[in-house]
């Protein structure tokens, strides 16, 4: 008898060989309640909180319906356990498999003995596994509550008692990862990404921590395997995305990656964000605001054009990188910390574009709107030290400007949103660019660029 308490079964396939295999099989093995669907859709009227079910997927069904049927079943405390049913073992269905947790592959055409044996492993699995999801389901909870501190220590007990179980190692390299712990988090992801078959979320870390490195090229040959056994994820397919429009002269190929992950999800918040930035680096201004205004917070708006203007002035389009600039300083209102920091990287686009004195202007104005922000006031030092160095001022009267301008800053919060732009140098934007009404924000991330940068 199959061990209790698995007395129900789903099985999803077309195929009416496999429907009957399994019948019989589930039926020998003691599952009372055996339902058969044809795909994702019909699936959640079938599963019952509080009842163990054995979901059986037939890997001869379309790839997206076999991802999204182990989407709907994943999570921690999940009670269901997963078989995947093959006529022909492939590396794409193993790796599919670790990446879903899927407790047992079934590689069998006829024989119904090697079935009830795959349906017995598969069952002894999740049994097996189950205090380690447990575990996982408590850690969840402290994730969304951001103790990722508890979530750490819990997870790292774990690891000490039950050694390289690779659902305990990826978790806690995830929770690393969101501590800000990236050097903790590698070896555990440099060790699980090079195991075969691959573990795709291993390899999605890594390519995450390769991005975070600035090593774009490593990153996207990590995510484009992944995207060739799995093209069906989503999120993983913006990593992709970031890790192309990151090398220049790529937003074409990037805006593609984008576009494949909005039509695997349409309201997925990042997608649309790759897309947009993507979109005002080609240019199309108009159509990148009518894409984002919808849902993007002001933050995530000004985080948009300061990302798309770091990518022309890195591709050598200095005017087009400075317009976007420009737009978006149109579009702040009330906000000095947040105007301060967009005048901070248009100089960096200045400097870039041997244009010293406007960026001379941009930090200038930088500092005037918040003398707290101390990297404005540390370029401008430098700038004006490599001019002295052309020219053959003095080191003393470089200090002496430096300290003219940093000391004399009163408060500028009563400043209009008309005498703040006055202060932008003027640049022609190229007649392509259509001319846009900027929707208003108030918000402004805090970048953390370097002048080598760009």
């Amino acid at each position: 008898m199959v061990a209790a308490p698995f007395k129900s079964a789903i099985v999803a396939t077309k195929n009416g060989h496999v429907k009957n295999l399994y019948r019989e099989a589930l039926k020998d093995r003691g599952a009372s309640n055996i339902d058969v669907i044809q795909g994702a859709d019909d699936i959640d009227s079938h599963l019952v909180s509080g009842t163990s079910i054995l979901l059986v997927i037939d890997w001869s069904l379309e790839e997206d319906q076999v991802v999204c049927l182990l989407n709907k079943v994943q999570g921690a405390a999940r009670e269901v356990a997963v078989l995947i049913h093959t006529e022909k073992i492939s590396g794409k269905a193993i790796s599919v498999g670790l990446e879903y947790n899927v407790d047992y592959v079934v590689n069998s055409t006829e024989i119904p003995a090697e079935i009830k044996v795959g349906i017995m492993k598969a069952i002894d699995s999740y049994t097996r596994l189950s205090p380690i999801r447990n575990i996982l389901s408590k850690i969840n909870i402290f994730k969304k509550k951001g103790d990722f501190e508890s979530a750490m220590l819990i997870l790292e007990s774990t690891l000490a008692k039950v050694p390289k179980s690779p659902m305990v190692e990826l978790e806690l390299a995830a929770v690393y990862i969101d501590s800000g712990l990236w050097r903790d988090a590698e070896p555990l992801l440099k060790r699980l990404s090079m195991e075969q078959p691959p573990n795709l979320r291993a390899q999605h870390l890594y390519a995450r921590l390769l991005m975070r490195r600035g090593q774009f090229k490593e990153a996207e040959a990590l995510l484009t395997n992944c995207k060739l056994l799995n093209p069906f994820n989503a999120p993983r397919l913006v990593d992709l995305g970031r890790s192309i429009i990151e090398q220049p002269g790529r937003s074409s190929e990037a805006l593609a990656i984008f576009d494949q992950a909005m039509r695997l999800d349409p309201e997925l918040p990042e997608a649309k964000m790759g897309k947009t930035e993507c979109l005002l680096a080609q240019g199309d201004v108009d159509e990148a605001l009518e894409l984002i205004k919808g849902f993007a917070s002001p933050r995530e708006l000004a985080s948009v054009f300061n990302l798309a203007a770091i990518l022309n002035i890195k591709e050598k389009k200095f005017s087009e990188g400075i317009g976007l600039y420009q737009v978006a300083l149109k579009s702040i209102k009330n906000d000095n910390v947040a105007i301060s920091r967009l005048y901070f990287n248009a100089a960096l686009g200045f400097k870039s574009w041997d244009k010293p004195e406007d960026a001379i202007k941009c930090l200038k104005k930088s500092i005037d709107l918040d003398p707290t922000f101390e990297r404005s006031g540390v370029l401008l030092k430098r700038i004006h030290e490599r001019a002295a160095s052309s020219t053959g001022r003095t080191q003393t009267s470089v200090q002496d400007e430096f300290e003219s301008v940093t000391t004399k800053i009163d408060d500028r919060s009563t400043k209009t949103q008309q005498s703040v732009l006055a202060a932008v140098p003027s640049v022609s934007v190229a007649p392509s660019k259509p001319t846009v009404d900027p929707l208003a924000y108030t918000g402004f991330d805090d970048f953390d660029i370097s002048d080598e940068d760009i």
